[in-house]
Formats: C-alpha cells, sequence, structure tokens
C-alpha cells in the first residue's frame, strides 16, 4: 500500500520521502511566505545615556505597526546588548524586557525616529519598502511610550544583566549584558513568532522589576530585530 502526502498549497505536488530504509519524510523549515512583501532587519545603539537617564521601565527602542490593510509583522528575532561607562548608586541587575502594547493610536516620543523608507534595512533588494510605521530609539534620551496604549501586564522576553555597581568596570570592563537573543529560537524550527496587528506595538525597555539603575549610571544600549511583513500568519 502507497501513502502520498500532497502539500495544499502546490496542487498535485507529492511529498518526497528519504532514503530507501527508513522513508521519511523530507522536511525543510523555511520562513513563512512573505510573498509580495519582504523581510527586515533593524540593529542600532543608543547614544550615550547620561545620567539617571536610565530607570525603571525606561523604554530604549519602540516599534509602532499601524497598516490598515490586513497585513500583519512577525517578529522573529530581537537582540540586547549593555554597556556602562560609569556604576550605578543602588545595588542591583539591570534586567530588560519587551512588552506588547495593544490599541496604540499614537506615535513614540522623544528621541531618534529612524526612517525606514527606500532601500532602508530590507534583507534582499527586490523587497518593497517596510510598511513599519515608526521605529523609535537611538538618541541620548530614553524614549517616550505612546500615549493611553494598553501594555501588556508582563513582558514577553526578559533577560537579566550583570550586577551595575562599582565592580562593572573593574571585572566586566563596563559590558553588563553581552549581545543576548531576547526573543527568538535558532535552534528549532518550531518557533513561533511575535505578531503585530494594525495600532500594535513593542517596547523594549528596563524592567520594573529590576530595581539596580540608581541614579548615576551612564549607559549605551544596542538593540536589534528582524521581523517579516505578511498578508497572513
Amino acid at each position: 500500500m502507497a501513502i502520498f502526502v500532497t502539500a495544499t498549497g502546490n496542487n498535485g505536488v507529492d511529498g518526497q520521502v528519504d532514503g530507501t530504509t527508513f522513508r521519511a519524510m523530507v522536511v525543510s523549515y523555511r520562513p513563512a511566505d512573505y510573498a509580495s512583501y519582504g523581510v527586515y532587519r533593524y540593529f542600532s545603539p543608543t547614544g550615550t545615556l547620561g545620567t539617571g537617564t536610565i530607570g525603571n521601565q525606561s523604554v530604549v527602542l519602540g516599534m509602532k505597526w499601524g497598516d490598515a490593510n490586513g497585513r500583519i509583522a512577525a517578529f522573529v528575532e530581537i537582540n540586547i546588548s549593555v554597556g556602562h561607562s560609569v556604576a550605578a548608586t543602588t545595588a542591583g541587575f539591570g534586567n530588560w524586557e519587551v512588552i506588547i502594547l495593544r490599541n496604540v493610536q499614537t506615535l513614540y516620543t522623544g528621541t531618534t525616529n529612524r526612517d525606514m523608507t527606500g532601500k532602508t534595512n530590507k534583507l534582499r533588494t527586490k523587497f518593497p519598502p517596510s510598511l513599519m510605521t515608526q521605529i523609535m530609539g537611538g538618541g541620548t534620551t530614553a524614549t517616550t511610550a505612546p500615549a493611553n496604549a494598553d501594555p501588556d501586564a508582563f513582558g514577553v522576553a526578559n533577560v537579566a544583566g550583570a550586577n551595575i555597581t562599582g565592580i562593572l568596570t573593574t571585572q566586566l570592563n563596563g559590558q553588563t549584558l553581552p549581545y543576548t537573543r531576547l526573543l527568538g529560537d535558532s535552534t528549532s524550527g518550531l518557533f513561533e513568532p511575535l505578531i503585530l496587528s494594525q495600532n500594535e506595538a513593542i517596547s523594549i525597555r528596563s524592567s520594573p522589576t529590576s530595581g539596580g539603575f540608581g541614579t548615576t549610571l551612564v549607559s549605551k544600549v544596542g538593540i536589534g530585530a528582524q521581523w517579516q511583513e505578511l498578508m497572513g500568519y
């Protein structure tokens, strides 16, 4: 008896099997089909965030998706690294998180607005410009989240940095959090992306429970994100 597996997206195309012993189904992990849209990647460090700039719930990058035509942004990776040139006054850990904001009717304010029009940051030349409504970050002050947005109660990703008191310059060379993946799993094809629909946003911010930033901390934060823009998922 023969069993045929036919792909629903390619009518009439039978699935293939591997070898002659185990006859295992061949599976190839691929990203979601972006059709006529594309895949984009952004990375930029902040400017020097001076004394007292970073406290609890300080946003260092905000990204808003405002497309009104049913398209979505699927985030597959968010990374962060943190360094300091002056230690904090308060003993504690520099924790960071990704939090989702719903019903976002206004824009982020307060730092550098990143223009994604033209040929900016697409991972293939033929991709159209990104539809991302706003990327705000990279300046020398913290970003202000949109007014009246509805943030989730908890982050969807969190990472704990090193203790940021006087120990940092002598033992950590000022780097309290090396390049770290906040969101995403490169070890399997089973990772579920973070999906933004119309008027939703993500903030990368210091965690409200970290308690270790104090008033003298001087910092730089590097943040990167990769996402696909899709008609559906």
